[in-house]
This record gives structure tokens, C-alpha cells and sequence, in this order.
């Protein structure tokens, strides 16, 4: 049997502030002819307020309030999206959802909602005129409404909160309205976040970091601060990325050696660890359980079979060492100063910093922060 759809009307901004003072917010519900308490999935609530009040500025407090109320008639799941959207003719549509029920509000002034409006799908609609005394709440209730304030606010704030209650996400973080961020998702200051992403926590993200358009984050990935990742990439459980890593657009990571669609190996992925600074550039693949060195840097379209050093500049399909790279990206070119020895110097011509080389390893001789002085 379907269970029933409720909306609510309130025809004017005084009725709403009534409701409010004297919390009785959706009293109809409440009532002995109203199914029992478990049988609400959906719950649908208009405020219609006058022709000259602009609902942009409709307190945020207010909505939560109905949200507290709604959930005594709600089976308290936590919600995992909200959702704040503003439309051309000014009115506001606010959305809570979890796994077990629905509810929205429709705010809008007189001028953008005609009556037939009121009645949406030829649903039953209730207006609230009765009083009601004030009723307790539960310590686990308290919780979800808690969690439900905190991801309402999120969502005023990206415009769409799809995303768990869990996440701790930095005020000065920008989340584009179509991401989607789920589970334990924790996010630095001064991240930013594309269209169309999706983050699946448990995932910590540092801060100053960039994620372009379609990028799926995954369970247990760790990734550090001032990451850059460009379009259309996949970080896939196992993955770690650390400071300063710039992962260019369509690269592919992967986690099992030998996937089969028939035989899963869930929870038995490698671990690939990409060391600070490192470069991947755009189509390149890195095979999993192998490790980028600090500053490595990776050439568009390369196949990594193996680990790379500190500095190297591998490409090709399987990509091989061709040379070595900078802290700041450009190749280095390394001479012998001693022709009996196997030790080799380099001095890059674009920021001056010195490295030596002995049998395949880079050292630097130069400070790798933005302290380093060039010699006069």
C-alpha cells in the first residue's frame, strides 16, 4: 500500500510567526484522524506570505524549527541531503532527505503562487490553525536535528548539500551546488570543488586544494594540502596523495592488479602514494601499488609500471627515466665536475636551485620552499 503524501499550507507570513511562537507547527498532523505516527514517508509544507515580502530573507531559524516539529512525525534517520535552491520569481525551495522520508518547503510570496498551486498532485492539503502544547524530545532525536541544522546551513550556503551529516567541511570551503559529498568527508580551508564531483568518505582533504570537474574521490583516500586534480578523474581507494600534487586532467589511478568483474577483491586494494610535489600529466596511467617520488613528474600519456624516484621525469608505455626535473618543473641538466668521479651537479636556469646526482638518485643542495634565495 502507498503510504501517504502530506502537504501543509501556511497562508501568511503572521500565520507562520504564530505557529512558531506558540510551537504548534504542523498541529493537523497530530490529530486522532491522521494515520499513525509511523506511516509518514513525505511531508510537503508552502508558506505563502505576502505579495510584498521577499523570501530570500526568510528566516533561516524558522525552517528549522518546522524541521525539529517534522521530525516527530518522521522516522529519525539521518538525512543525507539537503537542498536550497533559489528560483527566478524569488521563491525558495527547501528539501531534507534521508533513506526512509522526505520533507520540503516551498516558500513564495502571493504573487508567484496562484491557489491552484496550493494543492500539488491532488494531495491532501492541511492548514494550521489549531494550538498545541509543547512536546519533549528525545536525546536520539536531538542528535538527528543537531546533524539536520548543521547540513541545513551547509546547503544556504552551497546551494546543494547532498551530504552527509558527518562531514566536516570548512566554511571558507566552495562546493558547486551538483557535488555530491557522502559519509565521513573532512575538507580544509580554501578547497574548492567542481560540477558533477563525488566524495565517499571516510576522506580527509587538506587545505588549498582545487578539484576540477567529474572527480570521484573514494573511501579511504587521504590527500593532502594544495592538491591540484583537473577533469574527469577517478582517486580510488588505496590512493594517497600528499602536499602540492598536481594530478592533470583524465590521468587514471587504479587499486587491484588483477580485477575480475566475477571474482571482487574488495578491501584488498594496493596502496599508490604520489610524494609531495609530484606531476602527473593529462592520460597518464599509474598502475597500482607503486609510488611517485617528491617532485617527480610523470609525462602526459605515460604508463607508470614501477616506482619513480625523488625528481625524475619518466614518460613513454612502460614510462622509463629520460631525464630529471625541478622543484619548480623545469629539466634539470646535470654535468660532471670531476671527471673521476661518479658525481654529478646541476644548477636549473629558471630558479637557480642546485642538486647533485649520484648513481640514480637526486639530492638537492637548494631549500625546496618558497624561503630558497637565488645566489647573486
Amino acid at each position: 500500500m502507498t503510504q501517504p503524501q502530506f502537504e501543509l499550507v501556511y497562508g501568511s507570513l503572521k500565520a507562520l510567526r504564530t505557529s512558531i511562537s506558540q510551537q504548534k507547527a504542523l498541529v493537523s498532523l497530530l490529530n486522532d484522524q491522521t494515520p499513525d505516527q509511523d506511516q509518514y514517508t513525505s511531508l510537503r509544507i508552502q508558506l505563502i506570505l505576502p505579495s510584498d515580502y521577499n523570501p530570500h530573507s526568510f528566516d533561516l531559524l524558522a525552517y528549522q524549527y518546522i524541521l525539529g516539529s517534522a521530525l516527530k512525525l518522521l522516522d529519525p534517520t539521518p538525512l543525507i541531503e539537503a537542498r536550497y535552491f533559489k528560483h527566478k520569481d524569488h521563491s525558495l525551495d527547501l528539501a531534507w532527505q534521508s533513506s526512509e522520508w522526505s520533507l520540503s518547503i516551498t516558500v513564495a510570496n502571493s504573487h508567484s503562487v496562484s491557489t491552484a498551486q496550493l494543492s500539488i498532485n491532488g494531495q491532501k492539503s492541511i492548514h494550521l490553525t489549531e494550538m498545541i502544547e509543547p512536546q519533549s524530545i528525545s536525546a536520539h532525536l536531538a542528535q538527528h536535528y543537531l546533524k539536520a541544522i548543521a547540513l541545513s546551513e551547509r546547503a544556504q550556503r552551497f546551494g546543494v548539500a547532498t551530504q552527509s551529516p558527518d562531514a566536516v567541511i570548512h566554511e571558507s570551503v566552495l562546493i558547486h551546488p551538483s557535488v555530491e559529498v557522502s559519509g565521513e568527508v573532512t575538507i580544509g580551508a580554501n578547497t574548492r570543488i567542481w560540477h558533477f564531483s563525488k566524495l565517499l568518505g571516510p576522506v580527509k582533504i587538506g587545505e588549498d586544494c582545487s578539484f576540477g570537474q567529474n572527480v570521484v574521490i573514494e573511501k579511504g583516500v587521504e590527500i593532502g594540502r594544495n592538491v591540484k586534480v583537473q577533469n574527469n578523474v577517478s582517486i580510488y581507494a588505496g590512493v594517497v596523495l600528499e602536499d602540492d600534487v598536481f594530478c592533470g586532467p583524465s590521468m587514471v589511478f587504479t587499486n587491484v592488479g588483477t580485477p575480475r568483474s566475477h571474482y571482487p577483491r574488495r578491501n584488498a586494494y594496493s596502496v599508490t602514494r604520489i610524494g609531495k610535489g609530484a606531476s602527473i600529466g593529462a592520460n597518464a596511467t599509474i598502475v597500482c601499488g607503486h609510488s611517485l617520488g617528491r617532485y617527480a613528474f610523470v609525462g602526459a600519456g605515460a604508463v607508470v609500471t614501477k616506482n619513480v624516484p625523488d625528481f625524475a621525469l619518466v614518460y613513454g608505455n612502460p614510462a622509463r627515466i629520460h631525464g630529471w626535473a625541478c622543484y619548480c618543473g623545469v629539466r634539470l641538466k646535470f654535468n660532471k665536475t670531476d671527471p673521476n668521479s661518479d658525481l654529478e651537479f646541476a644548477k636549473c636556469e629558471e630558479c637557480s636551485r642546485q642538486y647533485e646526482l649520484k648513481q640514480g638518485k637526486v639530492t638537492a643542495l637548494s631549500p625546496l620552499d618558497s624561503s630558497f634565495l637565488p645566489p647573486k
